[in-house]
């Protein structure tokens, strides 16, 4: 196997300020090193990939098509060698560079966006969101797609480097659009009753494992869609009822524009995490998560 060719990233800075400075001088004066070592460096790159970097033919040095590609693609090694350092010593210090937020469409994003803030005032770390729906959440966690979730407990085998934990609870509830024919009925939660009515649902967002749903049945009319808050819209504009969260609905209940037809069920929301890799902003967040809970549970 033969010995891969190193780019010097010393070099690479060089010819990314003569590149931005225009000359060598200038250049010099940047990095405060003299021309004639600029130009060695330079020469040397030169002679170690059998290219030409510099048209040295006319009044001024400039970049031939190749070596512009190199000061280009140059910049991008230099960013990415910028970032790893960034990063070593935030894993060294205790903090991840980057954290992954999945929750459940019923959770709603405004808690995810809340911790967002309350992450970055405390840290710089940089937290990610993501709606996934179901087992798609649990499947995220397991695989290490997600780092931390916040969700409702399914009937599946978790792994044992899952812990999870209970934060409170979410009233799920029968709603249709205003002038919906369901709120007609004499019974309209019956199943049979149910069955001759379109349900908007949300779809599982596994892909691996098997899919769940709730509250369908055999051979009603399903309209899917891929978000709550699209669930929500759909009901809204008469497509279809279904189940929703109580709390992600006030303002609609309160205008009237949806209506409650009965309560379907009290789902208990955890919060799940990995119990490996524990770095300060994960410990962070789940304690954030937990805060907002118990305020929302007193609201």
């Amino acid at each position: 196997m033969n010995p891969r060719k190193i780019l010097p990233l010393e070099t690479l800075q060089i010819l990314d300020i003569l590149e931005r400075e225009g000359t060598f001088s200038l250049a010099a004066a940047h990095l405060n090193k003299s021309v004639s070592t600029i130009s060695y460096r330079v020469q040397k790159l030169e002679d170690d990939l059998g290219i030409l970097i510099l048209d040295r033919s006319g009044h001024r040095a400039v970049f031939t098509r190749i070596g512009q590609v190199l000061v280009d693609q140059g910049r991008q090694i230099l960013t990415g060698s910028d970032n790893l350092i960034h990063r070593i010593h935030q894993l060294s210090s205790g903090w991840e560079s980057e954290l992954t937020l999945s929750y459940d469409g019923i959770i709603g994003q405004d808690i995810a966006l809340t911790l967002i803030e309350k992450i970055s005032a405390k840290c710089s770390t940089q937290l990610y969101i993501q709606e996934d729906i179901l087992s798609g959440g649990w499947e995220a966690l397991i695989s290490g797609k997600a780092d931390i979730l916040i969700s409702s407990i399914l009937n599946m085998k978790l792994p044992n480097t899952i812990n999870i934990k209970t934060i409170g609870t979410i009233d799920m509830v029968w709603v249709a659009a205003k002038g919906a024919t369901i709120l007609n009925v004499p019974d309209p939660l019956n199943e049979s009753t149910r069955q001759n009515y379109p349900i908007v649902a949300v779809a599982d967002t596994a892909r691996a494992g098997p899919k769940t749903s709730r509250n369908i049945l055999l051979n009603q009319k399903i309209i899917t869609v891929s978000s709550m808050l699209d669930k929500i819209s759909a009901i809204i504009r008469n497509i279809g009822f279904g189940t929703v969260p109580k709390h992600l609905i006030k303002e609609e209940l309160s205008k009237g524009t949806l209506v409650e037809i009965g309560h379907a069920r009290t789902v208990d929301v955890v919060v799940g995490w990995s119990i490996g890799d524990m770095g300060h902003a994960k410990t962070l967040a789940i304690k954030e998560i937990e805060q907002q809970f118990e305020l929302r549970c007193k609201v």
